[in-house]
């Protein structure tokens, strides 16, 4: 075996050891989500963009307006690209709300989603050009 190819097999040898998260550190952040048919139980995300291992979370509306953190369902996601990320609820969305979907850093304790009233170092939203990554959708009217 020449140098050359020793050396390349250490580089192509590193690079397969590389963490998602080491990756991932290029990827801009983005959530893209389409209106919903509900059925009770789940929201579908249809694209997720994370750097880091994070969540996305469904806010549900306060007073008409989307707002965190009124949360009803959320799921962890690991740095990458993701598709079609189905997100268990805790409540049923009402037909014809405006729900926002965000994504959020896992910046409190690892693995668990802490937000809201009565959390400490709670996890935080994901930022770009100064604007938390979020997407409005409704839920349709029609029922599955």
């Amino acid at each position: 075996m020449t140098k050359r190819t020793i050396y390349g097999l250490a580089v192509f040898a590193s690079a397969a050891c590389l963490s998602s998260a080491a990756w991932a550190v290029g990827i801009m952040p983005m959530i893209a989500v389409s209106n919903q048919v509900p059925d009770g139980k789940t929201v579908t995300v249809d694209e997720v963009a994370i750097p880091h291992d994070g969540f996305v979370v469904i806010n549900a509306p306060t007073d008409g307006k989307p707002a965190a953190p009124q949360h009803i369902g959320f799921t962890r996601v690991k740095a990458g690209f993701h598709q079609n990320v189905d997100i268990k609820l805790d409540r049923t969305p009402k037909p014809g709300a405006t729900y926002v979907a965000m994504l959020y850093n896992d910046s409190g304790q690892t693995g668990k989603f802490a937000l809201g009233p009565g959390a400490t170092n709670g996890d935080k939203p994901v930022i770009v050009n100064g604007k938390e990554v979020t997407e409005a959708f409704k839920i349709d009217k029609a029922v599955k």
